[in-house]
């Protein structure tokens, strides 16, 4: 799942939730169905900061490069 569709999804089920019984299987459900966008997130976060990590590493090689470079 992207992130998008996982936080849209997230506020459906949010408004989903209000509107039926705490104590019946589908708000049972969809406490699930949340819990689990929530661990999807998290990964999904998780997985942008390593990705812009090893963006601005390879961004400062490139710059360092290019400084020692003699034209």
């Amino acid at each position: 799942r992207d992130y998008q569709n996982a936080v849209s999804e997230q506020q459906r089920i949010r408004a989903n939730l209000e509107a039926v019984q705490p104590d019946s299987d589908l708000y049972r459900d969809y406490i699930g169905k949340l819990t689990a966008l929530e661990a999807d997130i998290g990964q999904s976060n998780k997985a942008l900061m390593e990705k812009n990590a090893q963006a601005d590493k390879a961004r400062q090689a490139l710059a360092d490069y290019i400084a020692k470079l003699e034209i």
